[in-house]
């Protein structure tokens, strides 16, 4: 991730416009993201864990 952004596998650039931080201990340095494509970013780190289709538009809050 570099200045809000994830470059996929496919080379598209996708526009991240909330996150939020997993403050249970059990989970430390991890992060939720919502992207502009709809889905669901888990990060651990600098590293993106999964995705989650959520729905056809941005993700613009997430709350954890």
């Amino acid at each position: 991730m570099e200045g809000g952004k994830i470059e996929k596998s496919t080379g598209k650039t996708i526009s991240h416009c909330a996150v939020a931080w997993l403050s249970d201990g059990k989970f430390s340095g991890q992060t939720i993201t919502g992207g502009a494509d709809g889905n669901l970013y888990h990060w651990i780190g600098v590293k993106a864990k999964s995705n989650v289709a959520n729905n056809k538009g941005p993700v613009q809050s997430v709350v954890c």
